[in-house]
């Protein structure tokens, strides 16, 4: 049989299973963090015996308890001011021990008010009354009465509290995962949120057992007189602890007409303890309780949790299957074909990890440190534009210009200007080995990218690389056939109207083509002629609707032969021109 016991937390589920106690949070950002804890098998024979063991069992809860609340609370917790004297003087004394004294005090406090509010009230208000001489029947019954009263009432009063409602929110998540994982359906938000939320082992069904159970027992305690009643009540507390723990375990592993009866009141009273949870709410426990069986994660389970969290954002689907490629070292198609497929538990961390930072717009070639750009992997950080399947089109008219200097079996010469990563200049050498390459870029931590990337595609020995301000490192004149570049083009006030992906992420410096959108066209366009040798060509990478003012910017400066080129959409994207020296 499989036993999984839990708890709600604050915005969190405590779940003990066979692997670990794993309690697991939603934090204020949307993460879910989980703390697990070895569990701890104690060899002595005492806790393997009846009704003592449910005595360990309980101090062993309270203590845990207090641990994960701790654990829960402490991602809501507003910032204090400084320690009290009083607080540095206990801490000072208890040599460090001061949280788990606050602990202890707080456990103390809580067993007295309920020991007042459902053990001593109930005794001196029947007392009140029933006159209880010769007739100690009525009073064990108006005891018993008032209890049941008093507890359904707190049930009752702070569940419609709205801090105490989303903790039973949780609570019924708990015990809906619970319930699904021992139906042995997959645990999935679908399947979950079709499955019970009251079960037989629930903490309320112990309570209810524990009132049911001290009033049978108290039937037999002889005097009348409440204090002794109530002095009797504590003292026997741990052997109705006990002996209610012996039912509840019974209760678990039976199914009979019996065993339903008397799960039959404490179920109901779930329904004041638990609340439909939300989706968010079922992931935060499956979590846990995977966490606590050490389960691993199907690629199917993976796909459905990124599928939740990327809800709204466009591509969501390719960019989950590329980070799952990523994470899990599998292809599309063999994730494709193999949807319950596992993966480990610390995968799917990872896996969660970067989901929630694409769930936060990072792009995911910065997630993954990668591009695919011209059948090529580039690496890219921060630091470097995310090349574009539209530069391609530029890569591509270079291409032709390059295969007629092949053709003639001459050497060639190119820069690339604003270079970044070094995809542009980097794919057109990685097709023709007989060039001569020269990467240049204002950025010295984009330019150590594309020093990773030349080493990748072995092209280190063809390739200089040069760090300046467009021309500033370049030395020497009339050496290069062409110059190349997608230069930073997008206008200062378009920035702000950037997709979040590219204004929070990207590099600034790599986009803002200032007021007009032309300031590095202008500048290119004057200074290129002094590195182009006599005929060469300059390519610059446009926007869709600057066509005609670079190739303006291009007649200013006397260029010639200036072309613009669509792109497969129909799109401008490429002006090319021609430089060639009055004699």
């Amino acid at each position: 049989m499989k036993n999984v016991g839990g708890q709600a937390v604050l915005e969190g589920v405590m779940m003990r299973g066979s692997h670990c106690v794993a309690t697991s949070v939603r934090t204020p950002e949307g993460m879910i963090e989980t703390l697990t804890e070895p569990i701890k098998y104690h060899q002595s024979s005492l806790r393997k015996t009846p009704i003592l063991r449910g005595i360990f069992n309980l101090v062993d809860s309270l203590a845990t308890g207090m641990r994960v609340m701790n654990f829960s609370t402490q991602f809501f917790e507003e910032e204090v001011e400084e320690p009290s004297k009083f607080e540095n003087w206990l801490e000072k004394i208890s040599k460090g021990k001061s949280q788990k004294i606050f602990q202890g005090v707080t456990i103390g406090v809580s067993l007295a008010i309920a020991l007042l509010f459902f053990t001593v009230l109930p005794t001196f208000l029947a007392r009140l009354l029933i006159e209880p001489v010769g007739n100690r029947m009525a009073l064990n019954l108006l005891e018993a009465l008032i209890k049941i009263v008093l507890f359904i009432a707190y049930l009752f009063g702070i569940s419609k509290l709205p801090e105490i409602h989303r903790v039973f929110m949780y609570h019924g998540a708990e015990h809906k995962v619970i319930d699904a994982y021992e139906h042995g359906l997959e645990l999935t938000t679908e399947n979950v949120r079709k499955s019970s939320r009251y079960h037989a082992r629930c903490g309320t069904n112990f309570m209810f057992l524990v009132l049911m159970v001290s009033i049978l027992i108290f039937t037999f305690v002889p005097s009348a007189n409440p204090f002794i009643r109530v002095f009797a009540k504590i003292v026997l507390i741990p052997l109705i602890s006990g002996i209610t723990f012996e039912l509840i375990l019974w209760l678990g592993a039976n199914d009979s007409a019996l065993s339903k009866a008397i799960s039959l009141p404490g179920k109901m009273m779930q329904r004041f303890t638990t609340a439909e949870p939300d989706d968010s709410m079922i992931e935060v426990a499956i979590t846990a309780l995977k966490r606590s069986e050490n389960l691993l994660w199907t690629i199917k389970e993976l796909k459905a949790f990124a599928d939740e969290r990327l809800k709204g954002l466009e591509g969501a689907a390719l960019d989950r299957d590329v980070i799952l490629e990523h994470v899990t070292g599998f292809d599309r198609a063999y994730l494709m074909a193999h949807p319950e497929a596992t993966v480990s538990y610390a995968k799917f961390e990872g896996f969660k990890e970067l989901i929630n930072k694409r769930r936060n717009h990072m792009p995911v070639s910065y997630i993954t440190g990668h591009k695919e750009f011209m059948g090529l992997d580039f690496i890219v950080n921060k630091h470097t534009l995310i090349p574009r399947p539209d530069t391609e089109t530029l890569v591509e008219e270079v291409s032709h210009l390059i295969e007629a200097f092949v053709n003639k079996q001459e050497t060639i010469r190119i820069l690339d200007l604003c270079s970044g990563s070094g995809a542009i200049g980097l794919s057109l050498a990685h097709r023709f080995p007989q060039m001569e390459l020269v990467l240049a870029d204002i950025s010295p931590r984009a330019m150590a990218v594309a020093r990773m990337n030349a080493q990748n595609l072995g092209l280190n020995q063809q390739t200089d690389f040069k760090v300046g301000d467009l021309f500033d490192a370049i030395k020497g004149s009339d050496d290069f056939d062409v110059i190349v570049s997608n230069p930073p083009y997008i206008t200062s006030n378009d920035m702000r109207s950037l997709p979040r992906d590219v204004r929070e992420y990207e590099p600034r410096q790599a986009l803002d083509g200032g007021g007009s959108g032309l300031e590095f066209y202008e500048r290119i366009s004057d200074k290129a002629r002094q590195y182009l040798v006599n005929g060469g060509s300059l390519y610059f990478e446009i926007g869709a609707d600057q066509g005609q003012e670079v190739s303006e910017l291009l007649r200013q400066f006397n260029w010639q032969d200036i072309e613009v080129i669509n792109d497969l959409a129909g799109k401008s994207r490429v002006v090319r021109a021609s430089w060639v020296r009055d004699l």
